[in-house]
């Protein structure tokens, strides 16, 4: 194990690198005010990738602030908050895992050319299938020269499958600026034809309050963009989607008009409501709705995520479908409150004011730099548990143990996200 201390400006990292190991755990871990070339979390040559309870924020770097590389098998994600980070050639967050299941992950009020990108391109490994989860997160008040959320297979050997399996499930995109693409893009393609394109569902999905801007050569959706090279037919599927107040350049445009090949829109299973007409040929359910009001409340932080609340008239309460193994909305209130699921991430509870539910308090101890120890099965970088967990500021690690947990001596309190309430 090798450590590194440096006055964290300029450095080429300053955070955790970890290599060859079966399995690296990060937890109760903070990241704050670095400043240097490449960023906090860097894990490569790994079976499996855990991070909880963890926070990012206030840095600034050159590349990928984490960067989570294709020879990871599996990256597992669950309470990650990264904000008021600055990155100045690259995106936030770079996960380049064929499985990726991420669960309370919130972004936001970061600025960089892209938020999160999942680019698997397969590297110098077999590819066959990119599987990705995600839900009950956010991506708010962002700002990006290109892109917030893309998720691209890359089929780079030949011979291989390609393509993509991906859900979707209560995530808000709200609030953003991006100066090319919309902030959802899914695409499968390659330097070879993928065999398969990109199948799954897309559930309780809201996109809202977000302008695009850039001359593209057309007009395309403010919203999501689908691009499929696949050899065969894409299979993904949208219900209870909420498109509400979407611009390109200026234009209100949830969906466009683009179905000519790679371009595609996914199948609608009904109950998704768009607050333009763009979406007429897209939303084409007899259950959709179209150019109707989403009646929508300002964006809020609730239970430490990022949601837009409805209005009591609002169309999309109670106008959901109900979704197999569905059973909260993204910030954990129970599906369905009333007669059905509503449309959209959040679930209203009628008659209750649920606008300030954040709960308070928290450990006063500050927190600690990090100390380590290792032995031969296991490293370990422990530390007190403050405000928000174990305290990163301009460290280097270099791990290459069998296993690497980083963990802090004391827990976050029991079934809260309270310590990162802002």
């Amino acid at each position: 194990m090798y450590d590194g201390y440096s006055d964290n400006s300029n450095d080429s990292g300053c955070g955790i690198k970890v290599e060859f190991k079966n399995q690296v755990n990060i937890f109760n871990v903070k990241f704050y005010d670095n400043n240097c070339e490449d960023g906090v979390i860097n894990v490569r040559d790994t079976l499996t990738l855990n991070i909880g309870q963890a926070e990012i924020n206030s840095n600034s770097a050159d590349y990928g602030l984490v960067v989570i590389n294709n020879d990871v098998t599996n990256t597992h994600i669950n309470e990650l908050d990264i904000y008021d980070n600055t990155i100045n050639l690259d995106s936030i967050m770079l996960i380049g895992s064929p499985n990726v299941d991420i669960n309370h992950l919130d972004m936001y009020d970061n600025f960089a050319v892209g938020i999160m990108n999942i680019p698997n391109d397969g590297g110098t490994s077999s590819q066959t299938l990119l599987d990705i989860r995600l839900q009950n997160s956010s991506f708010v008040r962002n700002e990006a020269t290109q892109n917030i959320v893309v998720i691209d297979s890359f089929l780079r050997h030949s011979g291989e499958s390609g393509g993509m399996d991906v859900n979707i499930d209560n995530v808000t995109i709200a609030d953003n600026s991006t100066s090319f693409f919309p902030p959802l893009m899914l695409s499968s393609n390659g330097q070879y034809t993928p065999t398969k394109g990109i199948d799954g569902v897309i559930s309780n999905l809201t996109i809202a309050n977000n302008n695009r801007s850039g001359d593209v050569g057309m007009d395309i959706s403010a919203a999501m963009i689908f691009i499929s090279f696949g050899s065969s037919p894409s299979g993904v599927a949208l219900q209870n989607i909420l498109l509400a107040n979407n611009l390109d350049e200026g234009t209100p445009r949830n969906c466009s008009d683009i179905f000519d090949p790679p371009m595609f829109w996914p199948a609608s299973t009904g109950n998704n409501l768009s607050d333009d007409d763009t979406c007429n040929n897209v939303f084409n359910h007899v259950n959709d709705l179209n150019d109707i009001d989403a009646g929508l409340n300002p964006l809020e932080e609730d239970n430490g995520t990022w949601v837009l609340p409805l209005q009591v008239n609002s169309p999309t309460i109670d106008g959901g479908v109900t979704v197999s193994g569905m059973t909260t909305d993204q910030r954990g209130m129970a599906r369905p409150q009333n007669n059905a699921f509503d449309i959209g991430a959040y679930e209203t509870v009628l008659g209750v004011d649920t606008s300030n539910s954040n709960q308070s308090g928290g450990n006063s101890e500050q927190g600690n730099n990090a100390s380590n120890n290792s032995d031969s099965n296991m490293g370990n970088i422990s530390g007190n548990l403050g405000e928000t967990g174990t305290t990163i500021l301009s460290t280097s690690l270099l791990l290459s143990v069998a296993m690497s947990t980083i963990v802090a001596s004391k827990r976050l309190i029991k079934n809260t996200r309270a310590h990162y309430k802002r």
